[in-house]
């Protein structure tokens, strides 16, 4: 081994530094892979030898060319010994399925030669105890990283009764990686206290013991005020604690690349998208060499192409998504199930729904919503999101009643998941307005979305987007009950917040330039409201998605034209509105019955 290499005579000195990497990844059990999942076993020899290579240098530089300390020999092998264990698990399952899922959680070996292990890091536990710390860092990875049939409440269990075995020892290492995997079981729970008790206790441990996890603690709390606190200034200080960590082991890549993907996501919060793209492509593009992460960089591929689509860059985003798509395909081809195929399939559909192919993309979304519930279980948080793009999926096709059932599901199921007041419960609450103001309930809407806004000024940032379509959702059902001076003023707030994310020409400001022109025409400012009209046709273009937005808005400045006088120009925006609406479902008859009347008190021929 690394510590007992000869300094001379005999056999040459670090020549059997791989015996216990060969303990592990035996020639039989490489074959057996290789026969079931040749690209898994490739990914994984690709590994083993970068550990050979790290081993090997960790004793030359002590016994070959005496550029480091003997004892540097011994937080370098207790990293290399850990990332052993973490190979052993990966190679348990008898299922080459489970072992690529798996194979992708391992660390690159070359972080064990980085400065911070030295400084930092712990050497190995005393020789009585190695084998028990190994059993149990080993059952605490394969905790942390899942067991097939397992329930996370099973997990949680298992990882708490590990953290006592654990912290019976004495070995502090392994302390930290059971607060660790009870913090990051906890955040999946979406249990905030106890998620971040989990990754404060490993923080505490971790930085005078094991640099590498105390880094993760840091972004694991940082997650946590990201996505369940939606805490902007919280995960930003978050964060930079990260990016000092990282600057003393630039070896750990894809740490550095969760890093500036999570701070590309916290520039999105703050209603940043050109700071977002930037920062979510460097994490893209740090993983291009990195194999067992391409995972990873398909997920981070979607993201990115989410962001340059709300940028307004239709084609880039479909470039981005096809990139994503062909990693998905490699990794599929080998069963691989580190694909997101139910995330994967939501943002396709939500893609075909911009593309204004609704058909495909209802098969896409319900799709979606069975493989995010089969990955995810089929209660909780990613499940409710699945939901709220299928109300956005009917409501473009005005098919009123599933988008309704899953708005309903959505706020139910966070409810259920995580609480009242988790951040998440302002897409369902405004998924359930939008329901319930097309169906005409306009109190039901209005208590929706002020809800929604309630939550959304408590937890986002000022400039967030979600915050200003929160009150501009709002306006629009407070317009419908007279209150049009206040939702004059959050319109205004709306559209300038948006204009500052988004940019003054971007489509999606056709919405609140619709509601502003309703609320003027309301107000009797009739070149006001046309004006705002007309934009927000212009923005609207020929897009299949904005039926309905168009032909309500069409029909607001019907009335304002007839209203000026121009009773010819009025009918012919009003009959182009029944026509859409014609093209409809069922449930907007009643729209369609009232626009009728309208056109035919204001036509000698009727509304035919």
């Amino acid at each position: 081994g690394l510590a007992s290499a000869p300094s001379g005579g005999g056999e040459p000195p670090c020549r059997h530094t791989d015996r216990p990497l060969l303990e592990i990844w035996t020639e039989a059990r490489a074959e057996a892979l290789r026969e079931q999942a040749p690209a898994v076993a490739d990914e994984l020899e690709r590994w083993a030898d970068e550990w050979r290579d790290a081993a090997r240098r960790s004793c030359e530089e002590v016994h070959v060319e005496q550029t480091r300390p003997e004892s540097s020999l011994g937080p370098r092998r207790a990293c290399l010994d850990a990332q052993l264990d973490g190979l052993a698990v990966v190679l348990a399952p008898p299922a080459a399925i489970e072992v690529a899922r798996r194979s992708g959680q391992l660390e690159a070996p070359r972080v064990c030669l980085g400065e911070a292990v030295l400084d930092h890091g712990d050497g190995r536990p005393p020789a009585d105890q190695r084998e028990t710390v190994s059993r149990l860092r080993r059952a605490l990875l394969e905790t942390y990283w899942g067991t097939p049939g397992l329930a996370l409440a099973e997990r949680r269990q298992q990882a708490a009764a590990l953290r006592r075995e654990s912290e019976g020892l004495g070995y502090p290492p392994l302390s930290v990686l059971a607060a660790l995997t009870q913090g990051t079981l906890a955040m999946l729970a979406s249990d905030v206290r106890e998620a971040r008790r989990g990754y404060g206790e490993a923080l505490d441990l971790g930085q005078g013991h094991d640099p590498r996890l105390a880094i993760a603690a840091w972004s694991g709390l940082a997650k946590v005020a990201l996505d369940l606190d939606l805490d902007a200034e919280r995960s930003a200080w978050l964060l930079d604690r990260v990016d000092h960590g990282l600057r003393d082991l630039p070896e750990a890549l894809v740490l550095r690349a969760q890093a500036a993907y999570d701070r590309g996501r916290l520039e999105l919060l703050r209603g940043e998208p050109a700071r977002a793209e930037a920062l979510v492509r460097e994490a893209a593009g740090l993983l291009i060499d990195e194999p067992q992460a391409q995972w990873r960089r398909a997920v981070m591929l979607r993201q990115l192409a989410a962001i340059v689509d709300l940028r307004g860059r239709p084609q880039q985003a479909e470039a981005l998504r096809s990139e994503a798509r062909a990693i998905d395909e490699r990794l599929s081809a080998r069963d691989d199930p580190r694909v997101d195929v139910g995330f994967a399939a939501l943002e396709q559909g939500l893609a075909l729904m911009d593309a204004g192919e609704l058909d495909a993309a209802r098969v896409e979304l319900l799709r979606a919503l069975e493989r995010i519930g089969e990955e995810n279980g089929e209660h909780g948080l990613e499940v409710a999101n699945a939901h709220v793009a299928l109300v956005a999926l009917y409501d473009a096709r005005g098919e009123l009643e599933p988008a309704w059932r899953h708005a309903v599901a959505a706020d139910r199921l966070v409810r259920e998941t995580a609480g009242p007041d988790h951040p998440d419960r302002i897409g369902a609450l405004s998924a359930m307005g939008t329901v319930a103001f097309r169906k005409g309930r306009f109190e039901e809407a209005a208590a929706a979305y002020e809800r929604a806004l309630t939550l959304a000024e408590a937890r986002l940032p000022a400039g967030s987007p979600d915050l200003a379509w929160a009150r501009a959702n709002l306006a629009e059902a407070l317009h419908e009950r007279g209150q049009d001076q206040r939702a004059e003023t959050m319109l205004w707030q709306a559209i300038e917040s948006l204009e500052r994310a988004l940019g003054a020409e971007h489509p999606d400001l056709a919405i609140p330039s619709k509601a502003l022109g309703a609320v003027l025409r309301a107000r009797g400012d009739l070149p006001g409201a046309r004006a705002a009209l007309e934009r927000a046709l212009e923005r609207f273009g020929d897009s299949p998605e904005h039926r309905v937005e168009r032909a309500q808005t069409r029909w607001e400045l019907a009335r304002v034209l007839d209203g000026q006088g121009e009773g010819a120009a009025a009918l012919e925006q009003a009959s182009r509105a029944r026509d859409e609406l014609a093209a409809l479902g069922p449930d907007l008859a009643p729209r369609r019955a009232e626009l009728d009347a309208w056109i035919a008190a204001r036509s000698d021929d009727g509304p035919g």
